[in-house]
């Protein structure tokens, strides 16, 4: 499994774009509106990069990143 990019199809109808600038929703529609973002698109996607970043070996990571590990005191 590859990283996940977060694309525009994940933010499609997400979030407050496109709303009214008087939405004429509740308060709590409107926290819950606010909220899609991070805890719908970002979180889960974030949380999945981080969990395929545990499942590689430090030396696989180290390759396809490109990061160059650094030993102290050798």
């Amino acid at each position: 499994m590859a990283f996940r990019k977060i694309t525009e199809g994940d933010m499609l109808g997400k979030g407050n774009v496109g709303r009214p600038d008087t939405p004429g929703v509740s308060t709590a529609e409107m926290q819950r509106i606010m909220d899609e973002l991070p805890r719908e698109v970002l979180a889960p996607i974030f949380n999945e990069n981080i969990e395929e970043l545990e499942r590689l070996e430090l030396d696989t990571a180290v390759k396809s990143t490109g990061i160059k590990a650094i030993r102290l005191n050798e």
